[in-house]
């Protein structure tokens, strides 16, 4: 072990991999040594190893508050957030008074949508704290998350009268003017927080979301390109920095940017969707079809995903399939006006007019506006 942790403070992992090995070898019911190569594991991301130690490290001490705070950070990493609290709340329960735990579990508890957990463990929290500013931030996020616009501004109030120089109860604070579409409020508090961090990444991102509903988006375009500098998790900002890039018309732009965010989240669902749809537009149909069948074997209950294949195979050509995906989408959204319609036109193009023409009649019924005139073009004279 000794040798090993030698090995690491040099820098020559694949060494102390073997060490650590060589000491589970001797003695397989030695913790510590299937603890610390699951640390260096999880140092090089080989996170299935990782867990795999931190499992048998807890086998052979199941009273280890730090293996179970580790393995739930592996947990969170492969989405198994249930699994992540249970470690926490197994931890916590060998250390009652460990306030880090604790707060690891509030963010996980938020994280899954339990958010009446979160606020009691936070209340629990703030009776034995002194520093409670941003326990009455997380309170106000959960508010803000369960749609409780005034308790939640109530939140980050009482947290900025404990610390008015906090950016993060600013940028809160923003987000809940963003709520009440209060974009002057939004925007003045997005800037103080910039202005008490100058490095806060999600202060530019969401600043640039104020911009972009205020149909601004040279600045928006400038404080995305600050919050990819400035964030380690950028997959959300390209997204964001794609669809501003489109709007400006900078068609190879946004589909870079497309590409960067699917480059770092491979099954990022909406921004395969968004691509398919440009390379619909730029006229690339086999790279459109390719990502559409990505994004419905993604989310094979999202109607507009065939719905947008059904365009694609439209422009093909392939009335038939069209007409299938068009009846997918509305089968799983029988009220969705666009298909209707499109489903309409394409059984008209497929000589099915009595039934088109009903189609385009039903869209109408949905208030789907564009069905009208193609109602007159092709069904009024029959």
């Amino acid at each position: 072990i000794n040798e090993a942790e030698l090995a690491v403070r040099f820098g020559d992992w694949p060494k102390a991999l073997d060490l650590y090995t060589q000491a589970t070898l001797i003695d397989n019911n030695y913790a510590d040594a299937f603890m610390k190569r699951a640390v260096l594991n999880e140092r090089l991301q080989n996170y299935s190893q990782a867990l795999s130690d931190y499992n048998t490290a807890i086998q052979l001490n199941p009273h280890s508050v730090y293996a179970y705070d580790r393995r739930s950070r592996i947990k969170i990493l492969a989405s198994d957030y249930k699994g992540a609290i249970k470690d926490l709340q197994t931890a916590i329960l060998i250390e009652p008074t460990n306030e880090s735990l604790k707060e690891s579990l509030v963010s996980e508890y938020i994280l899954v949508g339990e958010y009446e957990n979160a606020l009691h463990e936070i209340d629990t929290l703030i009776k034995h704290k002194y520093h409670i500013g941003d326990d009455y931030i997380k309170k106000s996020i959960i508010h803000l998350l369960k749609g409780d616009i005034q308790l939640s501004k109530m939140m980050i109030d009482t947290s900025l009268l404990i610390n008015n120089q906090s950016p993060v109860a600013y940028d809160i604070k923003g987000l809940i003017y963003l709520q009440e579409n209060n974009f002057n409020e939004a925007l003045s508090s997005f800037n103080r927080s910039i202005e008490l961090d100058s490095n806060f990444a999600l202060a530019y991102y969401n600043r640039s979301i104020v911009h972009r509903l205020n149909n601004m988006q040279v600045p928006a375009l400038t404080d995305l390109n600050k919050s990819i500098e400035l964030s380690k998790n950028k997959s959300a900002i390209f997204f964001a920095r794609a669809i501003v890039k489109k709007e400006m018309n900078d068609l190879n732009g946004s589909l870079e940017d497309y590409n960067q965010a699917i480059k770092i989240k491979s099954n990022y669902s909406d921004a395969i969707y968004n691509r398919s749809y440009l390379y619909k537009f730029l006229g690339n149909y086999t790279e459109a079809i390719s990502d559409i069948d990505k994004n419905i074997s993604l989310n094979p209950k999202r109607a507009e995903g065939y719905n947008l294949k059904g365009n694609i195979n439209m422009l093909y050509g392939n009335h038939t399939e069209a007409i299938k995906d068009y009846e997918k989408a509305i089968q799983l959204n029988p009220s969705y006006a666009e298909a209707i319609y499109n489903r309409g036109l394409a059984l008209i193009m497929s000589y099915q007019l009595m039934e088109g023409c009903n189609g385009l009649k039903e869209a109408i019924r949905l208030n789907f506006s564009p069905a009208q005139s193609m109602l007159e073009a092709f069904c009024e004279v029959h």
